[in-house]
């Protein structure tokens, strides 16, 4: 089951400071401006925008990406999944732009 398109809400930071929170399909937003995700040591999410870092559980970012729908194991795996393909393209294309890169220095071959 997809997320929810939109969601908007107040939540609690680690710290215990609040912010706002909305996601616009896959675009998250921490007080109206974009944020980039990192994941932490210990369960830790940092949302980072330009002005701020957030610090919230993974409890929590779960809760603000899937809203009311309960992690499973078939929601994991799905997860896991993804990832492991993410992961695959992105090897995929390091080595392709190596060979690219080793094909582009090597000195064009002499024809008899």
């Amino acid at each position: 089951m997809p997320p929810p398109e939109s969601v908007r809400k107040r939540l609690q930071a680690l710290d215990g400071t609040s912010f706002r929170f909305e996601r616009k399909g896959q675009i998250v937003f921490v007080n109206d401006l974009p944020v980039h995700v990192h994941v932490r040591e210990l369960g830790v999410v940092e949302l980072v925008t330009e002005a701020k870092t957030v610090r919230v559980s993974g409890a929590t970012y779960w809760e603000m990406i899937y809203d009311e729908l309960a992690p499973t194991k078939l929601t994991a795996g799905l997860l896991l999944a993804k990832y492991d393909e993410l992961v695959g393209r992105f090897l995929r294309l390091g080595r392709d732009r190596t060979e690219e890169h080793r094909d582009a220095s090597e000195p064009p071959s002499q024809q008899g």
